[in-house]
């Protein structure tokens, strides 16, 4: 065998090795002359949709309660990831082990930049901070007089807070430093989504969800930036950091949109997904159900999303322009999703009712771990 020849099947054995480690049981006949990754096809189809509007239970089922602003959350650490269940938190690490709990804290949660310390708000209006290792408490919590929905930690030494009137700025202690209603007089239109700008540490993006508008406010000055009213209803809102970009979720009666925004928050393109809109059990009310939140989750190479519907159902859909649903989970493996995080651009982790936690591939029949938060 020739020089050329040996790097050649070296080159081959090598990427057949990743190929198998991200499609297990993959080969490279299995990807198209074009180089491209395994088509959308390979992902399992192993859900089958009933045609009904709700997921139907045969009797009433007390769920996990969860509001409607999504109260379970998962937050990335150095090392792994923690849970937030509103009144307490699970530290595990990406094996699914248990590193820590804190109790009393969990109703909003935000990662210092270098995710070495945890803030958390609780339901007497207290902010603390943790060391993110250890889960140990560093000083004193701090009381307010508002509860905390969202919580942005700022490269600049701030914690950015709000609740659905006002914005709040503390230092890294939890101390508040002053907060702030509209700059022209009076308070915020129903504030339901908060992040960072990745454009100037001093500003943040609000969205106000009555009067459909998407601001940048400079959290020290309370100066607006720049604000755009839109047609649709503002609601959670995140950030790309990669291409300073912004989206908007708004989940109605099943439809799930996720709106695009760019730097300048004007409106780029919607991706738009049939889901259904709650779960109910035989001789529910009519229009009576349990609905959860849609916090969709974007993978690292920002190619893809994790999505749950209304009632729980779990999708991988991609996010480009195409609407392309690659995956719906069955219920038998995944049913009634609260949040998810991706460890890579294959592997997350999930949190379910009842306080349970999975970690899958976006390929696999099984779990790669299961675990209890209760």
């Amino acid at each position: 065998m020739s020089f050329f020849d040996k790097m050649k099947e070296k080159a081959k054995a090598m990427i057949e090795a990743k190929l198998k480690s991200m499609v297990p049981g993959a080969t490279l006949e299995d990807v198209g002359s074009s180089g491209q990754e395994v088509a959308a096809e390979k992902y399992p189809n192993d859900y089958v949709d009933d045609g009904e509007a709700y997921h139907v239970i045969p009797e009433e089922y007390k769920f996990t309660y969860s509001s409607v602003k999504g109260d379970f959350r998962l937050h990335r650490l150095n090392n792994g990831f923690c849970a937030s269940w509103k009144t307490f938190i699970v530290a595990r690490d990406w094996d699914g082990n248990e590193m820590y709990r804190i109790n009393g804290y969990g109703r909003s949660v935000v990662l210092s930049p270098d995710k070495t310390k945890l803030a958390a708000s609780s339901k007497n209006k207290s902010i603390a901070i943790f060391d993110a290792a250890t889960g140990e408490m560093i000083g004193e919590p701090v009381y307010g007089d508002a509860y905390l929905s969202d919580l942005v930690w700022t490269k600049n030494g701030h914690i950015v807070a709000n609740n659905s009137s006002e914005i709040f700025v503390m230092d890294e202690s939890g101390a508040l430093q002053h907060s702030f209603g509209k700059p022209e007089g009076g308070d915020f239109d129903f504030i339901d989504g908060l992040c960072l700008s990745r454009y100037d540490s001093d500003h943040v993006i609000i969205a106000e969800s009555n009067s459909k508008r998407l601001s940048k406010v400079n959290y020290k000055t309370k100066e607006i930036i720049h604000e755009v009213e839109h047609s649709f209803q503002m609601s959670e809102v995140f950030s790309n950091a990669k291409n300073n970009e912004y989206w908007i979720v708004t989940d109605r009666n099943g439809v799930i949109k996720i709106h695009w925004f760019d730097a300048a928050l004007e409106h780029r393109t919607t991706i738009d997904h049939k889901g259904k809109q709650g779960v109910r059990f035989v001789g529910q009310a009519e229009y009576s159900c349990t609905a959860w939140t849609c916090l969709p989750a974007l993978s690292p190479d920002e190619s893809k999303f994790l999505m749950n519907d209304q009632s729980g159902l779990l999708y991988l859909i991609s996010a480009g322009r195409d609407n392309a649903c690659h995956r719906i989970f069955n219920r038998d493996l995944v049913d009634y999703a609260y949040a998810m995080i991706w460890e890579d651009d294959h592997n997350f982790v999930v949190i379910l009712d009842n306080y349970k936690v999975i970690k899958l591939n976006t390929r696999g029949m099984e779990p790669i771990f299961t675990q209890s938060d209760q």
